[in-house]
Parts: C-alpha cells; sequence; structure tokens
C-alpha cells in the first residue's frame, strides 16, 4: 500500500518538492525576509506530518528551563474556533487555543502561553505584552521561517526517521529532507527502552550529520494516572487496572499504538475507540463514548484517554464521570546525553543578546 501510493503521487510529489524547495532557497537568499529578535527563540519542529513528540519535548523544555529563565511558548493552535494573536489564562479553553496550548498552560501555570498562526506578529505581540520574557519557545515552526530562531531542534521519530521517508503527497515530509540542515540539534523520539549503542549509531549512520549538528535520542515514560476532573487525583496505572478491568481508550492523536502497548502491560480487556489527530469531540461521539463504555462485561471499567484528548473531553464529558482518566507522558533520553543537551541551552540562552532586525 506505501509503495503504491509512492509510486501513484510521485507525480505531486514533484510540484510539491519544486514549490516547498523555492520559497526555501528564497528565505536562504534573503528576497524572503527572517526577522530576528532581541531575545532568544528556540525552533521545536519536525520535517514529517505529526506524530514525532512535539510537544512532550517542548514541555521538557519548560520544565527544565522554567525556573531559571521566564518562559513563553508560541503556537500555532492547530484546530481552535478563534483567529490571530491570543495570550492564553488559566481559563483558556481549547476551542480558543488548542488542544495543546492549553495542555502546556494547564500544567505550567507560570509560564506565558500564546497562540498565532503568523509567527512573527507573535513574538512581537509576546515580547509587548510580557516584556520580561526571556525566552520564545516556537512550537511546530520549522517551516515556519518568517521568524529565524537562534536554532532548531528537529524532531524524528524512529519508527519514521525521515531519510526513509517521501515528500508529501508520495510521503509525509512537508519539505526536502535537505531541511534537517537549518537544525542544530537532531532528536530521535520513541525510542525502545533497550536501544543500545550499535542501534543509535546505525541512525547516526544514515542520518549523515553535518558537523556542527549534534543528535540525541529520547523515549516516553508514562506517568501516573490523572483523573480527568481532580488532577490531585493522581494513581498509579496498576492500582486502576488489572486483568479484571475493562478498559475503554479513547484516543485522538496521530500514533495511538505506543499507549495501546503500555496499557496491555495491565490488562488484555482494551476496547480501542480512535479518532483522527486533534478530532473535535461531538456529542455524537459523546454517545458513541458512552454507549461503548456501557457494554463493557466487567465490573471493573475505566475510561482511558491521552492527556491531549483530555483537553477536548473536558468540554463534553459530565464531571459525574469519575472513571474516566488520562495518562501523561514525559521525555526521557536514552542515551548519557541529557546534561550535555541541556547545559548548552542555558549556556546560550544566558549569554543571548541581540538586536531585532530584518535581513
Amino acid at each position: 500500500m506505501k509503495l503504491l501510493r509512492i509510486v501513484l503521487l510521485f507525480p505531486l510529489a514533484g510540484i510539491y518538492w519544486f514549490i516547498t524547495t523555492t520559497r526555501n532557497i528564497l528565505f536562504d537568499i534573503g528576497i524572503l525576509p527572517s526577522e530576528t529578535f532581541e531575545k532568544p527563540i528556540i525552533c521545536i519542529g519536525n520535517l514529517s506530518t505529526g506524530g514525532t513528540g512535539k510537544t512532550p519535548h517542548t514541555e521538557y523544555l519548560i520544565k527544565q528551563l522554567k525556573d531559571k529563565f521566564n518562559v513563553a511558548v508560541l503556537s500555532r493552535g492547530y484546530r481552535r474556533k478563534t483567529k490571530n494573536f491570543i495570550l492564553s489564562t488559566s481559563k483558556s479553553t481549547a476551542q480558543e487555543i488548542g488542544d495543546e496550548p492549553r495542555q502546556m498552560k494547564q500544567k505550567f501555570p507560570q509560564i506565558t502561553v500564546a497562540v498565532d498562526a503568523d509567527r512573527r506578529n507573535g513574538v512581537k505581540e509576546i515580547l509587548k505584552n510580557e516584556p520580561n520574557t526571556d525566552l520564545i519557545l516556537l512550537d511546530d515552526a520549522f517551516q515556519h521561517r518568517y521568524v529565524k530562531p537562534d536554532f532548531s531542534i528537529l524532531l524524528t521519530d524512529l519508527n519514521n526517521i525521515y531519510t526513509n521517508d517521501y515528500i508529501l503527497p508520495a510521503g509525509n515530509l512537508r519539505e526536502s529532507r535537505r531541511g534537517m540542515n537549518r537544525a542544530k540539534y537532531i532528536i530521535v523520539t520513541k525510542c525502545p527502552e533497550n536501544f543500545n549503542a550499535l542501534d543509535r549509531q546505525k541512525v547516526i549512520d544514515s542520518i549523515r550529520l553535518k558537523k556542527d549538528q549534534q543528535i540525541f535520542f529520547t523515549s516516553y515514560q508514562y506517568k501516573k494516572a490523572v483523573n480527568l476532573w481532580d488532577n490531585k487525583k493522581v494513581v498509579e496505572p496498576f492500582e486502576l487496572i488489572d486483568n479484571k478491568t475493562d478498559v475503554l481508550l479513547i484516543t485522538g492523536i496521530a500514533k495511538p499504538k505506543p499507549i495501546v502497548k503500555y496499557l496491555q502491560k495491565f490488562t488484555t480487556n482494551i476496547k480501542h475507540i480512535s479518532f483522527s489527530d486533534h478530532h473535535e469531540f461531538s456529542e455524537k461521539d459523546l454517545e458513541k463514548i458512552t454507549d461503548a463504555y456501557a457494554n463493557l462485561v466487567s465490573e471493573k471499567r475505566i475510561i482511558i484517554t491521552t492527556e491531549k484528548d483530555a483537553q477536548r473531553l473536558s468540554i463534553l464529558m459530565k464531571k459525574s464521570h469519575d472513571y474516566i482518566y488520562y495518562l501523561p507522558i514525559e521525555v526521557i533520553f536514552t542515551d548519557n546525553n541529557e546534561e550535555i543537551f541541556i547545559n548548552q541551552i542555558i549556556k546560550h540562552v544566558s549569554s543571548n543578546k541581540k538586536y531585532s532586525r530584518v535581513y
């Protein structure tokens, strides 16, 4: 099926390649302007369409930097119902700012979280509204080149590394593989726990880093389950789920296989309702979920969802549904280079002083 897609759509991919490559050249030679700012800006993004872990890695950076700097995050706010620039508050909904920005604001209320499809305008608005900002993280902005970051962090899924992929629509790449040259750091995400030095070297050989690039490897660690309505109600998954438990798993993410595999450690009694990434849940969806839950046969039943989906489900679900939990995830480094990575970023932000200019 994948080969058929490549063969049939390759001519269209050639057109897409020409358009995106021409655009990148225009930025590279300065015909299209990239603007720099006086405050450090770090971009987190990818070459492919979704599913590489941008939000967890952005949250990782927030966690590492928030106690040292005044951190701001600027996101597009994918699938939000609003337009233009919005500075989030603790009361902002997923419909107003998007599920991932809301998740970050709920998890890190002390930081600035804003959304704007126009990243250049968004940066200016953040600096105007929050002048004490020390650092801006651009979430999912690798292709948004009107803002020139101090450096970019490029993510690629181990299970679908960009070197093995093709440009849209024949594959899933948003631009040519050569786009990787703009990244300072490349992080290979979703590595298994037993990912050893030999496995890492094979990946490094396939990617062919430039001399000034560094590569890191990360994995996900699922944290304690959190009640949808009471974030103080936190429970170890094994205390919630066993082989006598029927689990209804609700996902609206690009790649749900990892959470399914994780839950299978505790029970095989899993009914999975999978929606598309960033799915906007409707009343009809709620009826489907409610009916599926009612049809679970075990007396011990529970609904599990992802942290991102929880941002949208909470709009529809009634607070009386105490049996709904979500599973947060946390990024961990599978090599021994985490300290090197974060110390380099801290050093850069601490020493960086630039003046706003367009070039």
